[in-house]
Parts: structure tokens; sequence; C-alpha cells
């Protein structure tokens, strides 16, 4: 079964290609007539990025047409067998075996046909009085100008440039259509004999009858050979068939409807988990795998409207309403990263209608959860305000922009004024609790529904009483003002608990020796640790520095692909790593923090607290991560007077002269860096739309003065070896990917040596 149902699936992916051909040449050559190329441009414009993207979109459909395909003939075999009540699958499947040897091999791709009948009709037409290319003397005939370079030799010429393109790139991708399609052969093996004869009698396609072609193309009054005349590609004799011929619209919906009917008999068999652990695959696995989303935007916008429209909001919502739009949400959502990798002015009307309906689902989904409003509303704002840059002339859309983000103004008033009435029972409240229990406050805000932090970091805060006007964590205000000591407040009668910080074994060089096992053991995820903190390409950051909304949701499905991929064993040992980590941070040295702190002991503070934060992320402690983060955020941000940061003393005389100190400060601008970058996706991924964005903003700062740096170096390197190549960095700064975080620095400053 598996040589049968590969072979089904080239088969199928060819045609399938074949099939998708003369659109896409039809819809070139017309939106560039209506852009107003010439022929000879016409042939010149095909960009390698949009003609695959344009080729992968098909990989759905070609999916659905292999499978349909393969249960057709199946039905095919079996229909011929004399006892169907016991129909015998292994003998149908030698039989389409047999006959599929017999069968001619496919040509290459670039032996496909194009039919140009459509083309030229369309061209006729706008060469009109009234056409677009009426007055264009490039597309009629003129006078002086060798037969070669007339229009029609010359668009001829364009044609087949065109389709090179496009038969390049299905060369390229075939082996992941087929790769696609060989996804549905673990689920058809799962289904008994008897349903499967049984679910190919009730799906498959029926054979459809194709004429011959004419037996002379000479015979100009025979429509028939007009239309084998119109092609351009090579001309293949018709073979006699030895497989059955179907209709490829019929191969969908039967290879659509084979599916669906095979996952609900799976689901409905109890002996399909059986039969898949003897097979040696998991149950579930195989189901997944067995989805096929679609990958057209055109037909994902539409599925999208199906759902939800904004009119239905005002007439009969769907009884479960909420669920519904976020179906629809995330279809656009793929919609719209399938058309991210189609940058172009011809897909602007289809990128605005996807941005335009997310945007009145985010308002939609505004009204229904009051308590996230300012999130999706500055998420539509978002999807509207790109809207808009792609074409001004949507008035209806600036006009609900502008309303929207006067009404997210008044939203942040709002809720300003009701913090600023909270702060002083809050605060009482926390000294009632502090005092009744005796016990030291780990931060200001541990009881206002925040989680707890990691014992560590909750061992280097202090009571922090805050002013009513404040707006920082109380944990940042402890690192900010530490207390050396705070005295308990409970009954001087009651001894107070001893801690680990009184235990005779919590030693510096014992507890970071515990450290640099958890980190350094093999069930950590190593893998997933330097995904997280991986930089995008540099030409990525350069195409979102004025639309950061695509690569955040990138950056956020890639940190849950890595988060998914865990073990429960990688999730045991990073439990274990936050635990070392913050009793490292827990210790006495560390834990001090003064103005005169050296850069060396700010360096090795932060970039722990860098580390922390990660581990958090990894396991999906949003709160807990990004509390850690903005502390190091806080340590880190350039103070006012113009220094370099707010615990850095040194001047730049004496850190130019020491490589030690050029080395800290390189390391300490590095994990700055970091941090917005994880920051901003943590933001992200806690639906903190507007905080995203700023530390997105901040980091694609940070990340061209970086790039900067890079030319200025390269500049000073070329200039002592005597000039060279100093005239070829102009320009190229944006181009610069700055280089990935050294894990060397878990040597030199995170990880001590033992003793």
């Amino acid at each position: 079964m598996e040589a049968v149902y590969s072979k089904c699936s080239k088969s199928a992916v060819y045609n399938e290609l074949h099939r998708g051909l003369q659109p896409f040449v039809y819809w070139h050559v017309t939106e560039s007539i209506q852009e107003g190329y010439n022929p000879e441009s016409i042939g010149e414009l095909q960009e390698h990025a949009e003609v695959e993207a344009l080729v992968l979109e098909r990989r759905s459909v070609a999916r659905d047409c292999a499978l349909g395909y393969f249960v057709s003939l199946l039905h095919h075999y079996l229909a011929r067998q004399t006892d169907l009540s016991q129909p015998h699958i292994d003998q149908a499947i030698a039989e389409l075996s047999a006959d599929f040897e017999k069968e001619t091999p496919l040509a290459p791709f670039a032996d496909f046909r194009l039919d140009i009948a459509d083309i030229y009709a369309y061209v006729e037409e706008q060469k009109q009085n009234a056409g677009l290319i009426a007055d264009d003397g490039d597309w009629h005939h003129r006078s002086g100008i060798s037969s070669n370079l007339q229009w029609n030799v010359v668009f001829k010429n364009a044609l087949d440039l065109t389709r090179t393109a496009y038969t390049d790139a299905c060369q390229r991708f075939e082996h992941r259509f087929i790769a696609e399609a060989q996804a549905d052969l673990a689920l058809i093996q799962l289904v008994a004999d008897a349903d499967l004869a049984g679910l190919a009698f009730q799906t498959r396609a029926k054979p459809r009858h194709v004429p011959a072609p004419p037996t002379s193309l000479a015979d100009k009054k025979d429509p028939h050979a007009q239309y084998w005349s119109n092609r351009i590609g090579h001309t293949v004799d018709p073979a006699s068939k030895n497989l059955p011929d179907f209709d490829p619209e019929h191969l969908i919906s039967a290879g659509r409807a084979f599916r669906t009917a095979c996952i609900d008999n799976i689901r409905a068999d109890s002996d399909a988990a059986a039969r898949a652990s003897q097979a040696g695959k998991e149950l579930d696995v195989v189901l997944s795998k067995a989805i096929n989303l679609d990958t057209n935007p055109i037909r994902l916008l539409e599925h999208a409207r199906g759902r939800w429209t904004p009119q239905q909001t005002t007439s009969e919502p769907p009884v479960d309403e909420e669920s519904t739009i976020r179906a629809a949400k995330e279809v656009l959502n793929t919609a719209l990263r399938i058309l991210g990798q189609r940058d172009g002015q011809r897909n602007i009307n289809l990128r605005t209608d996807c941005l335009n309906l997310r945007g009145h689902i985010n308002k939609r989904l505004a009204a229904l959860r009051p308590q996230h409003q300012a999130n999706y509303l500055g998420r539509a704002v978002a999807d509207w305000f790109t809207s808009s840059e792609l074409d001004s002339s949507q008035s209806d859309i600036i006009e609900l922009l502008a309303q929207t983000e006067i009404a997210i103004e008044s939203l942040n008033e709002n809720i300003a004024q009701e913090a600023n009435k909270k702060p002083s029972s809050a605060d009482s409240a926390v000294s009632r609790d502090a005092s009744a229990s005796g016990a030291i406050t780990a931060n200001a805000t541990a009881t206002a529904d925040q989680p707890d932090t990691a014992p560590g970091s909750g061992a280097e805060s202090v009571t922090v009483r805050l002013p009513p006007s404040s707006k920082v964590t109380g944990e940042t205000a402890a690192a900010k003002n530490p207390t050396p000591k705070v005295e308990s407040t409970s009954s001087p009668a009651k001894p107070r608990e001893k801690i680990i910080l009184d235990s005779p074994f919590f030693r510096s060089d014992l507890v970071t020796g515990l450290m640099v096992d958890a980190l350094l053991a093999l069930p950590f995820p190593h893998r997933a640790f330097r995904e997280t903190l991986r930089f995008p390409p540099a030409a990525a950051i350069a195409g979102a520095s004025q639309d950061h909304v695509p690569m955040l949701d990138r950056l956020a499905k890639a940190h849950q692909q890595s988060t998914k991929a865990l073990t429960a064993e990688n999730r045991a040992q990073l439990k274990t790593a936050i635990k070392a980590v913050s009793a490292v941070l827990a210790l006495p040295d560390v834990q001090q923090m003064t103005r005169e702190d050296s850069p060396e002991k700010v360096l090795r503070r932060t970039s722990l607290r860098l580390v922390l934060g990660t581990l958090h992320l990894l396991l999906n402690e949003f709160v807990k991560g990004q509390t850690e983060l903005e502390l190091v955020s806080n340590a880190l941000r350039p103070n006012a007077r113009g220094g370099r940061t707010g615990e850095q003393k040194q001047s730049s005389d004496e850190a130019a002269s020491d490589a030690r100190e050029r080395t800290i400060s390189h390391m300490q601008t590095r994990v700055q860096g970091q941090t917005l970058f994880l920051l901003a996706k943590t933001c992200w991924m806690t639906n903190k739309v507007q905080e995203a964005i700023k530390f997105f903003r901040w980091f694609v700062r940070w990340y061209s003065e970086q790039q900067a740096e890079r030319v200025a170096e390269r500049k000073g390197h070329d200039e002592e070896e005597g000039g060279r190549g100093t005239r070829q960095e102009g320009g190229e700064a944006s181009s610069i990917d700055v280089e990935e975080l050294d894990m060397g620095w878990w040597d030199k400053v995170v990880v001590v040596t033992k003793t």
C-alpha cells in the first residue's frame, strides 16, 4: 500500500501543479497590464519569493487531491471483484500496482503545457477603444520594426519566461508536496479493511469521460483543433491509459470527505489504538497530522467571513459568539502569515480585507471581555492603522481608527483614576497581613493576585511601603532602595523561624556549584534555551521596523513550539534550575546592591536575573519571568546625566584602557538588548500589546545601534590594514546580523570556579 499511495501522491501532485499553471500566468499577465507594463517587462517581473509562495499555496488542495485519487482508484478496483460483501483490499492494491507499472512515466515539470487562449482574449479585449492598452504603442504592430521585435513575439517569450518561473518553483518544492500528502497514509492504515472498503464506496469520485484529441491539427474548422493549437509547451502523444481519469474538483471533494470519515471511524473504533501501537505509532499523533489546514489566503478569508462578520453583531449573533470569532481570528492570522511571503502591491486588497476584519474581531472581543478591553482595542488599532497605511482611501476605516483611539485614551484615563484611589487601602491590607503573620513581605504586590516568585528571588526583597502615586512593583523598589536589616513585626516572645540563609551549608561555593550542575545537566533543555534567546535575522528586524505585529506573532508562535517540545524531564530540570539560580541570587554578596558596585558585580547580578527570567518563560510562567526581566531592565537603564548605566562609575578613558572593562561593558550592553527582546515577547504573549510594541521598538533601536557599531569596527579595522574595503561598508548597516549570544559568559559571569 505504501508504494501505491506514493505513486498516487506523485501523480496527483503533478496534475494539481499543472492545473495551477494557467491561473498563475493569467493572474500575472492581467495584473501586469493593469500596472502599465509592456510585453517585454512582463517576463522580467518574476520574484522567486512570490512565485514560490503562490505555488506553496496549493499544498492543501494537492493533499486532498492525492487522498481522493487513491480512494477513488481503490473503489474502482474493488468494484471489479465478484463478492462485494467480502472485499479483498490486498488484491485490489496488487491490481492497482500492476496497472501503475504500465502507465507512462510523468513528464518533467518543464514540459507543462500552457493554455494561452484566455490570455490572448484578455489582451485583445484591452486593445479595444476603451481598453487599458488601446493607446499603448508597445502592444500594437509597429512599422519599420523587425518581426522578431513585434509585440506578439516578445509577449510569447514573456509568457514562456513566466511559465518557466512557475515550473522551476514546482521542481524545487515537489518533495514537500509529496511528503505532506504521505501523512494521510498512516490514517488509512489505522482503518479496518471492511470499514475501509465501505468508506471508499461512500466517498469516492466517479470516473469522467475524456474526449480524444482531434486526429488532425490542420483542420482549423474543428474547435478542438483550435484548442490544441493554442498551447505553449512540449506536445506529448496521448497514450492509452490503463487507469481511469477523474475530475480534479471531484477528487478534492472525495479526499476531504474520506479524511473526515476516516477520523470519525477511528475515534469510534476501540481497537484503533491497539493497531496504532502495533505499528509503532501514537493514535493522537496520527489524528493530529491528518488535519489538512488550508493554505490559500483567499479561501481562508472566505472561511473567516463565513464564520463571522461585523453585521452579525447587530443582526443575529451566534450562540457561542466568542469561540466562533476566535476561530475566525485564527483563520485570519494564518492568512496574514501566508500573505507576509507575498509582499507586493498586488496583494494589498487581500491584506487590507484580512486586517480590517481582524480589527473588527478584536473590537468585538473587547466588548465581550471587558477585563481585557484595552488590550483588544489596542490590537484593533494596530490592525486598522496598518490597513490604512496600505490603502489610505479607506475613509470608513480611518474614521473607525480615530474613534477607537479616543476610546482607548478615555479607558486609560479611567484606569489611572481608579488606580490612584486604591493604593491606600491596599497598603493597609498588606500591613495588616504582615503584622498578623509576622513574616517579611517578599514584595508589595504579592497580594494583588500575582503568582508567587521563585524562592531565591523572593529572599532578595524586603518590606517596602510604596507611596500612593508609585507605579513600580515592590520588588523593583526593593532593588533600588535596599534596607540592610528589617525588624520583625511579630511578638518578641515568638522566636523567628530559621530560613535557608541561617544554614551552615548555605555557602557561596556550594550554592553556586549546585547552580552549575543544574544548568549543565543533561536533561536541561539547552536547545530551547538558546532558541528563546536567539534574535531574528537582521532582514526580518528591518522589515518589522514599521509593523511590529507580524514579527511578534511569529516570535510567540515559535516560543509556543519550543515549549510544547519540552518533555516532563526537561520541565522538572527547569524547576530545579530555577531553585538553584534563585538561591545564588539570595547570596548576600549578590543580593546587596549599592551605587558603588563594580560593573562586574552588576553584570553578574543582571545576567543571573536574565537567566532566571528565561527559565520562567520556558515554563510559561510569564508573570514571574516578566518580573525578573523588568528588574534587569531597570538596573541597566541609562541615567539622565549621560552615564552609561546608573551603577557604572568608571570614565570612558578608564574603560577604553582596560580590555576587561571593555568586555564587561560589551556583555552588559548585550544583556540589556536581550532583556528588551524577551520583554517584548513576554508582553505580547500576555496580551499587553502596547507594552510589547514599546519594548520591541526599543529593541529595534538597540539593534540598529549594534549594527552601526559593527560597521564602525569594520571601518576601523580596514583603515588599520591600509584602507582596504572602506567604500563597501556604507549603507550595509541594516543587513548586518548581530552575532548570537556567546555562551562563554556562563564561565565568565554566571558560573564561577568551584573551590
